[in-house]
């Protein structure tokens, strides 16, 4: 794993995680002020809103990530595709955006002020230029210019929102600000294309493969979401309420392993459209894979470790059932590394959409037969045993598809399992003994931290031996001048 890759990594896992901690970190100010009605109004708008940005975006972001990844060295190439799948993303917009419209218009049971406001998120996507730089693997770019808006976004809200009639204001600085983040990618355009003469040839072809990129996407919502839905009927709000507070904070979690694909399918791609040999791509994913488990494996332990003092103090009383939903949900964050790894990067950067997209069709078909009857007779834990046998089959089909065209290994390195054993254990026995507070949370997690990075330092880990000559790089420029 070279430094440009890594460094883009660490950059988007930041920025993964701020995205779902900044929520976390306004909900409870937001819900207090605004109210429990108020902010049902604005998720149900948002849930709307949501299913037509899907079909606004389609494909889109992930696709043209990858296209651009092929070409990223042509000058020339990369801005001919980037202007034409803007074209497309313009077309989209204008049918949803009407589509949009007249729904607001014609529904009569709804707050259409509200929807306007919260209609700007199609707008925010059709301005939406991250995936150009993520193909072009500028990850610091994306990460530092989005962080700042989205920090002002915060402060705007606990300045500006004082009351229950501020419903609409919240609304506008949370669309407004992810408006204002896209606008600042653009003046970087300028020094990465260059004017080309635009045709409509291969506008078809770019819309079939955009397509058959969305179809994937369908499937995955409709497991994700579906869940809950068959929860609400099958079971009761309560365990709706309990499985989403744990699915959100495994989300969190999942935001540390899903941001590799994010960078590093990029990566492969443009090293498969350079020639790179069977090897050099093997030797690449092999690592890749050292980086899910050294990742992976203390997450999985770590929060499965800590899951009771977690529930206390993070969420309270009436959530105790959180603490074993995080002992299902915990191996999901592994079993979905392991899927990226196979298919979010390999078989999308290698353009085997087809095999990707049937791998995410049996899972959705799978989750949804054992919802069905899991939940009927476990509730909320039927619900989390069901994603995750769905995440390790997922992971297992999309192994086996791979495999098809590539030899690589990927088995975990003993001391990863032991650390994991032993940051289990240790914060378990903690867990168990020690009274349920946030001084005695924070400690479980410091210990298991020091423990796993001692481990990993008489191991002479490579992953970490990069990342600590990363930093003291970063320090000596810092400090020297140089």
């Amino acid at each position: 794993m070279n430094r440009k890759v890594l460094l883009n990594y660490i950059y988007t896992v930041i920025y993964q995680i701020l995205l779902i901690l900044l929520p976390i970190i306004t909900t409870p100010y937001i819900s207090r002020v605004l109210g429990v009605e108020n902010i049902g109004k604005e998720a149900y708008a948002g849930t709307v809103v949501s299913y037509f940005v899907l079909f606004e975006l389609m494909g889109l972001n992930l696709y043209g990530m990858r296209e651009v990844a092929y070409v990223q060295q042509d000058e020339k190439k990369r801005s001919f595709i980037f202007y034409q799948l803007s074209f497309i993303r313009v077309c989209l917009f204008f049918v949803v955006a009407i589509v949009y419209g007249i729904f607001v218009i014609l529904n009569h049971g709804i707050d259409k002020k509200l929807f306007w406001i919260s209609g700007m998120a199609l707008w925010t996507n059709l301005i939406d230029i991250t995936w150009f730089f993520q193909g072009m693997e500028k990850f610091k770019l994306i990460t530092i210019r989005n962080l700042l808006i989205h920090l002002l976004s915060v402060f705007a809200i606990f300045l500006g929102v004082k009351s229950r009639d501020d419903l609409y204001l919240y609304v506008a600085i949370s669309t407004v600000g992810n408006l204002v983040a896209q606008l600042c990618l653009w003046p970087s355009l300028k020094s990465i294309i260059v004017r080309v003469k635009f045709t409509v040839r291969g506008l078809k072809k770019h819309f079939i493969k955009v397509w058959v990129m969305f179809i994937p996407t369908i499937f995955n919502t409709l497991y994700t979401k579906l869940d809950k839905i068959m929860l609400g009927t099958l079971a009761t709000e309560t365990e709706v309420g309990l499985y989403s507070q744990s699915e959100r904070i495994n989300n969190l979690l999942f935001g540390v392993i899903g941001a590799m694909s994010i960078v590093f399918m990029p990566n492969l791609a443009n090293m498969l459209s350079s020639g790179n040999d069977k090897n050099a791509v093997g030797n690449t994913l092999k690592m890749n894979g050292k980086l899910i488990w050294a990742i992976g494996i203390p997450l999985t332990a770590g929060i499965m470790g800590i899951s009771k003092v977690f529930t206390n103090v993070f969420f309270g009383a009436g959530y105790e059932k959180v603490e074993y939903l995080l002992y299902i949900l915990g191996p999901v964050v592994l079993a979905c590394g392991i899927s990226n790894l196979y298919g979010g990067q390999y078989l999308i950067a290698s353009d085997h959409q087809k095999e990707f997209n049937l791998s995410i069709a049996a899972g959705a078909i799978l989750n949804i037969c054992m919802n069905y009857f899991m939940i009927r007779q476990w509730q909320s834990i039927g619900a989390a045993v069901a994603t995750l046998i769905t995440e390790v089959f997922i992971a297992f089909i999309q192994a086996h598809m791979t495999k098809k065209y590539i030899q690589f290994s990927i088995k975990p390195d003993w001391y990863y399992i032991f650390a994991g054993v032993l940051i289990f254990g240790v914060t378990k026995y903690m867990d168990i003994v020690l009274e349920k507070n946030v001084i005695i949370l924070v400690s479980q997690i410091i210990i298991g931290m020091i423990m796993y990075f001692f481990i990993l330092y008489i191991n002479n880990d490579i992953i970490f031996v990069k990342c600590i000559q990363e930093v003291k790089r970063r320090w000596r420029k810092n400090t020297c001048g140089k």
